[in-house]
């Protein structure tokens, strides 16, 4: 009798499959190539495996279970942290048959996998994001090149102004700028005498890449925009809340996935890595940082979000930074804060379908905080309402 489970561990050069005969373990290996993976899907196919246990370790594990996938075979994908085997002596071999003994017993449960077009997104975004570090990256080594040589671009604008890219690249060809203001010229001058030659050569390198960069962003820009095109309600409804925009909005779209998956908005936020660590011991809950295993990419857009939003014409959020930074909250601490609050109204708006709106109920925050040694006000009015007078009333004072 064979079990309708298989074990599937992953590396850079083989498949690993665990698969149960008659209360045997027996272990097939397959290269880890397009060949062995069609090799690994027949085989499971035709074992009747309906259920195929593997961890998601880097990005060995997706194509394997696209390809299952579209055999109707199940696919349980386990967080390696979840799965990890105690004992001295871990080997691939080992690992398959651990996964095989989990998806056996129904321990865990696998993680989630987002449909193509969230997956295709989360990759698009995501790319975008490392690209967006390379542009500010090749903007800074331009600068840090004008400002050893005591280059101040201030006079001119800034990195992004046109006007400054065309300085900088006269600069390069040492030569002239005609029909511009004299502050301009001048400008030109003192950089084309503060660089020698080596260094002109290198600001010309370093243009170069910057420009590079950013049409490999308007690039991909596009394509993103052509593939967010059938999740353009999502969009719109999230480009309701201060702070987002349109990438911002695909973005925050592709890490959530379906937001169905989330029970509550606590639920998000600790997906989304917006809350504390629980650091509790003999009874004591100590204050931590913010817990580490989460989306990093998802936080990060809320942190971008956050800090925009705080300068948006949004009095309610605005507001509410105040008050934070009032009671002496640091101010990485007040920015998490309103990204935990706008991640709050993203799992409200997709859930509910619904815009944002400033005519919500006013976010409250105590100006001084009781950490449980006083009773809120709230709570004393609750208990005198409760309290029964008529007794009071009805009793005759002498």
């Amino acid at each position: 009798m064979i079990n309708k489970v298989a074990g599937a561990d992953i590396d850079k050069d083989f498949i690993h499959i665990a698969v149960r005969f008659n209360d045997e373990t027996r272990i097939i290996d397959f290269v880890n190539d397009v060949n062995g993976l069609k090799d690994a899907v027949e085989f499971l196919s035709n074992l009747g495996v309906d259920r195929v246990v593997m961890e998601s370790t880097g990005s060995f594990w997706i194509r394997l279970a696209e390809m299952l996938s579209e055999k109707g075979i199940g696919c349980v994908v386990l967080h390696p942290g979840d799965v990890k085997r105690i004992g001295a002596h871990k080997s691939d071999i080992r690992d398959a048959e651990w996964l095989l003994i989990i998806g056996e017993v129904g321990l865990i449960s696998g993680s989630y996998i987002p449909p193509k077009i969230i997956r295709v997104l989360r990759t698009l975004t995501r790319a975008r994001m490392r690209l967006s570090d390379r542009i500010s990256s090749a903007k800074q080594r331009i600068l840090n090149l004008l400002y050893s040589r005591g280059i101040r671009l201030s006079a001119i604008g800034g990195i992004n102004s046109r006007l400054v890219r065309l300085v900088l690249e006269t600069a390069v060809k040492n030569g002239s700028l005609g029909d511009v203001d004299d502050y301009v010229k001048k400008a030109l001058g003192e950089i084309i005498d503060a660089l020698n030659e080596e260094e002109r050569v290198l600001l010309g390198f370093y243009l170069a890449e910057l420009k590079m960069l950013e049409a490999m962003a308007r690039r991909y820009d596009a394509l993103i925009r052509e593939t967010a095109e059938p999740l353009m309600d999502k969009i719109k409804l999230l480009m309701s809340i201060p702070g987002i925009g349109f990438f911002t909005a695909v973005a925050i779209i592709a890490e959530i996935g379906d937001i169905n998956r989330f029970a509550s908005p606590a639920k998000l936020a600790s997906y989304a890595g917006v809350v504390p660590r629980l650091n509790q011991s003999g009874g004591r809950n100590r204050r931590s940082r913010l817990i580490k295993r989460s989306n990093r990419w998802l936080r990060r857009a809320l942190f971008l979000v956050a800090r925009a939003a705080i300068n948006s014409k949004s009095r309610i959020v605005r507001e509410f930074y105040t008050r934070l930074r009032r009671r002496g909250k640091h101010y990485l601490s007040a920015i998490i804060a309103v990204a935990r609050k706008l991640l709050v109204a993203v799992w409200h708006i997709l859930t509910k379908k619904t815009p944002w709106s400033e005519n919500i109920k006013k976010i409250s925050v105590p100006t001084t905080p009781l950490h449980g040694k006083r009773p809120s006000i709230l709570a004393l009015v609750k208990l005198l309402i409760s309290i029964d007078y008529s007794d009071v009333v009805s009793r005759t004072w002498r």
